[in-house]
């Protein structure tokens, strides 16, 4: 009601288009979503005929699959067929898994799965990140305030596969008594029975929560921000809360795939018997429909609640429902974000790089992430002189195996082997590799990639800062057409939960050495959407008509207040892409690492250090990242010319 007068509240004709257009925007995203599944998995792979009908089938199968995705028509006519299928249903019918089978008999109990430990997740993750910003209090800066922070970018940094195998690795050495699932291993449970169901899902939603809390409350801190730096006062924490997340769009979008992922990687761990369990075996088999499917639903399943957590979100903050519409149907947000505190500027700034770099190394915290970043870089630079081997692949390296006496994988020792005189400091790998001397060549991997990833990110920032000076004030139907596609395309890519779509497209070709480079090029695709909006609104606030003093450290300061997300959680990806073998197996990474404890299930058998050592290297190299990208961001705006 407005303001007692008893009526009820009437929406701008301006919002309906909004929303109109918001609506028209998530319909093309769903299509481009289909577009590209079919062309990724369907008309890449060349003629359907010889690698969708499985070798050695029998008459009535080669028939079904034939007459299902209606291989004798023309290619035209299959796309539409398809699309028309997908979107009632019909998913058609699997191809090597469950050979003949309806893939949506199948898939419908997995999709349910999924979507019980994503929900869980993100209400737990959102309580969680919330209370943990509540602990902080009113005051956003001092001791509590690093603490709750340094807690959150730890669980932020933490890569929930290697983390899921210390879960389980905990369970079998202190017998906790809570079932156990995971590679090679079973724990049937009672459908009937809601403990015995608790039991089950206790774990793998746990880790979702944990995983997602830590972005969780940081993003609500960074949304706080301006509040803190202009001193109003909070009108409630709920409000505030989703007040802070709203303002920071897309985000919270960021944050619902970043949770979708988490899902489907917990699966795959725990072998959770969700799309992702699905997906893996899809992709094992080369079973192409299974594989479309399984993208499909879950790509959809993350647009659908990132959507719906927007829907709330804007509620919440919005209080009023004109203006919660009004908002939501708003290409960008209504509220613009002042630059965060961090401390004070320069008195004197001859040039505004110098006084960000002088600001710069007046942060603690900043020059420490710095040297850290440096250390790990340096670590694997020098990796082949100051590890214990020079080539730990080599087969002259290898510690033999010696049954019964001598056999890998072997404990973390001190003392040198009586058979290759190699002191093995982290013990080996089931095949007789030095682990500290593939964690050292592994960190040399972590540093090129984090150092990619920012100079990438921050050139992606940049250039759309550039394009958006010249076009800020964008009038003309040829323009708003190529933003409204471009917006679109941007919503399809953020609902595939990370790149694993362009990672699945390389492994289903068998081809994965190119695999780490095209999902760079799929993470810079994303970021550009995630940069693009920020940089592009505080563009236009000034109406373009600003000097290159001005929009260059704008836009900086807004490539960097995403980096700082961005960075951590592509590394993050990457290493665990790895781990359930998106790369290559020669590949010396901490992400391969990974890859053996959980083929060897070295959660069963005891062998802590081959899943320890590379879940503490990517936590260090992504919460330092992420300080340093965040201080330089602080160091930017303070220094930052006004407008």
């Amino acid at each position: 009601m407005s303001r007692g007068s008893g009526r009820m509240e009437r929406v701008s004709p301006g919002t309906v288009m909004g929303i109109v257009r918001k609506v028209a925007s998530i319909a093309l995203a769903v299509l481009l979503l289909a577009s590209f599944n079919f062309a990724a998995f369907y008309i890449s792979q060349g003629d359907p005929m010889v690698w969708m009908v499985p070798k050695g089938a029998d008459y009535e199968i080669k028939e079904m699959i034939v007459d299902e995705a209606r291989l004798d028509e023309s290619l035209y006519v299959q796309y539409l067929d398809y699309i028309i299928d997908t979107f009632t249903g019909d998913f058609r019918v699997s191809t090597s898994v469950y050979r003949g089978v309806q893939i949506q008999d199948l898939i419908w109990d997995n999709a349910g799965n999924t979507l019980a430990l994503l929900s869980l997740g993100l209400v737990g993750s959102l309580a969680l990140g919330a209370a943990l910003e509540m602990a902080v209090g009113r005051r956003r800066a001092g001791a509590r305030a690093a603490l709750v922070h340094g807690l959150s970018l730890l669980l932020l940094s933490m890569p929930v596969f290697a983390l899921s195998l210390m879960v389980m690795w905990g369970i079998v050495q202190f017998d906790v008594g809570l079932p156990l699932q995971g590679d090679g291993t079973s724990a049937p449970y009672d459908e009937g029975d809601l403990w015995s169901v608790a039991e089950h899902i206790i774990l793998p939603v746990s880790l979702v929560v944990l995983s997602s809390a830590g972005l969780a409350s940081l993003l609500i801190r960074e949304g706080l921000r301006p509040m803190g730096a202009t001193g109003a006062p909070m009108k409630g924490w709920m409000p505030a809360f989703a007040s802070g997340l709203v303002r920071l769009r897309p985000a919270p979008h960021f944050f619902v795939a970043w949770t979708m992922a988490a899902a489907l990687l917990v699966d795959a761990a725990f072998n959770y018997d969700g799309l992702g369990s699905m997906m893996l075996m899809a992709l094992y088999h080369l079973d192409f429909p299974l594989l479309m499917a399984v993208v499909f639903m879950a790509s959809m399943a993350t647009m659908a609640a990132s959507l719906l957590m927007s829907a709330c979100l804007h509620l919440v903050a919005g209080r009023r429902l004109a203006d919660s519409l009004s908002d939501w149907g708003r290409r960008d947000p209504a509220e613009t974000a002042p630059a965060p505190s961090g401390g004070p500027a320069p008195a004197f700034r001859r040039d505004w790089s110098d006084a960000s770099w002088s600001w710069f190394r007046s942060s603690a915290a900043g020059m420490a992430a710095l040297v850290v970043l440096a250390v790990i870089i340096a670590l694997g630079v020098l990796a082949p002189a100051i590890a214990p081997v020079p080539d730990p692949s080599g087969l002259e390296y290898l510690e033999p195996y010696v049954y019964p006496d001598w056999r890998n994988p072997l404990p973390p020792s001190l003392e040198p082997s009586p058979y290759s005189g190699m002191t093995h400091y982290l013990g080996t790998d089931y095949i007789g590799r030095d682990v500290f001397s593939l964690w050292l060549f592994g960190a040399r991997d972590a540093g090129l990639l984090a150092a990619a990833l920012v100079l990438g990110t921050i050139a992606i920032g940049l250039a759309i800062g550039a394009l958006a000076s010249e076009t800020a004030d964008i009038s003309g139907r040829a323009p708003r057409a190529a933003d409204f596609l471009l917006t679109a395309g941007g919503r399809a890519m953020v609902a595939v939960p990370l790149p694993l779509f362009i990672a699945a497209r390389f492994l289903t070709q068998r081809d994965i050495s190119l695999a780490p480079v095209f999902l760079l090029l799929a993470f810079y695709a994303w970021a550009w959407f995630l940069i693009a909006r920020p940089v592009r609104a505080a563009t236009r606030r000034a109406n373009g008509r600003v000097s290159r003093s001005v929009w260059l450290p704008s836009s900086l300061a807004e490539s960097l207040s995403v980096a700082k997300f961005a960075v951590p959680i592509a590394f993050l990806v990457q290493s665990q892409l790895f781990a359930i073998g998106f790369g290559s197996g020669s590949d010396v990474t901490w992400g391969r690492l990974m890859s053996t404890a959980y083929s060897y299930s070295a959660f069963m058998t005891g062998d802590w250090h081959l899943i320890l050592p590379p879940l503490v290297g990517v936590t260090v190299v992504c919460a330092a990242a992420f300080v340093l990208l965040d201080r330089a961001e602080h160091a930017v705006r303070a220094a930052a010319p006004a407008p």
